[in-house]
């Protein structure tokens, strides 16, 4: 084939690409921004930082060099337990083991 022509293949199967996926792209770097700044308006950061933030976090880089220091925020960044295992607060049902360690309906050898 003619480099010429596949270099037009090319760019043309890249355009119908784009109008796949930019509509995609271009929702998810808003709503980045968007809730980045929501999070420094809290924070009182500026628009800088609060971006910075926004895209170090949803890329997962986390720097660290920026963390939310307000108090709703204190419990799910030091991994509090209620916020991992929400049902433990709604009937006491965790899934993985009982309430007790999962020891329930366990009897020991010698007992």
């Amino acid at each position: 084939m003619d480099p010429r022509a596949l270099r037009r293949s090319f760019i043309a199967g890249l355009l119908i690409g784009l109008n796949v996926v930019w509509p995609i792209l271009s929702t998810l770097l808003v709503l980045m921004v968007v809730l980045g700044l929501a999070i420094g308006l809290i924070e009182g950061w500026t628009v800088q930082e609060s971006v910075y933030f926004s895209f170090v976090t949803g890329l997962t880089i986390g720097y660290g060099d920026l963390v939310p220091q307000d108090a709703a925020h204190a419990n799910a960044r030091h991994g509090d337990w209620r916020l991992r295992h929400p049902g433990d607060r709604i009937g006491g049902c965790r899934g993985r083991e009982g309430t007790d360690g999962g020891t329930r309906g366990i009897t020991s050898a010698a007992g």
